[in-house]
């Protein structure tokens, strides 16, 4: 039962955006899903171009 109560008060602070910890873990998410945006743009062109001569395809 103690259990229980633990869980759903760690449900409610994540719920809340009052637990530091998981508000971190999301900007670092939201962080790497912006790097990763990036590198497939980056990736997106240069697949476009024929290699390192910058000749388009």
């Amino acid at each position: 039962m103690q259990d229980q109560v633990g869980v759903e008060t760690a449900l409610k602070a994540v719920r809340s955006g009052d637990n530091p910890k998981v508000s971190g873990l999301e900007k670092q998410f939201a962080d790497l899903q912006d790097k990763y945006r990036s590198l497939e743009e980056r990736l997106s062109k240069v697949e476009k171009t024929d290699g390192a001569k910058g000749r388009k395809k």
